[in-house]
C-alpha cells in the first residue's frame, strides 16, 4: 500500500470494499483495526509496565520514550500505544488531583471539631480567594 502512487491509492478502499461486499469506511476500519494489528505487539500485554512508568514520569511523551527504549526490537502500533499511554497518564493525574482535593478538604475539617466552624473556615477561605 505504501508503494502505490497517490493516483492508485485514491478510491482503493472503495474498490476493496466492493470486492468484499463492504463499504469503503468499513473496509478501511477493518484493515487498520484488525488485520494490520497482527503485525504489532499487543499493547495490553504491557499495560502494567506502562502504568509503572506513568506513575514515575507522568508526561505521556516521556512515558512513550522510556517504554520504547526498553523494547527497541519490538514493533508497537503507534496509535494504539499513544492512546493507551495518554489514557493511563490522564487517569493517574485525575486520581492524584482528586487525592489532593480530598486531602485539602480533610485538612480544613481537621482544623476544628465543630462542623459550623469548619463551614466558616471554608467560607473565609473562599472570600480570601476572591
Amino acid at each position: 500500500m505504501t508503494t502505490l502512487s497517490s493516483k492508485d491509492r485514491y478510491g482503493m478502499w472503495k474498490k476493496v470494499g466492493q470486492y468484499c461486499n463492504m463499504d469503503a469506511k468499513g473496509t478501511r476500519a477493518y484493515f487498520h483495526n484488525t488485520w494490520a494489528c497482527q503485525f504489532y505487539e499487543p499493547v495490553l500485554d504491557y499495560r502494567s509496565e506502562i502504568k509503572q512508568l506513568a506513575h514515575i514520569f507522568i508526561s505521556p511523551h516521556i512515558v512513550m520514550e522510556k517504554f520504547l527504549s526498553r523494547y527497541p526490537n519490538k514493533q508497537f502500533g503507534k496509535h494504539e500505544l499513544s492512546v493507551t499511554i495518554a489514557t493511563i497518564c490522564k487517569r493517574i493525574q485525575m486520581k492524584q488531583h482528586s487525592d489532593e482535593t480530598q486531602d485539602s478538604s480533610n485538612n480544613i475539617t481537621d482544623k476544628c471539631d465543630n462542623p459550623q466552624e469548619s463551614a466558616n473556615i471554608v467560607l473565609f477561605d473562599l472570600i480570601d480567594f476572591q
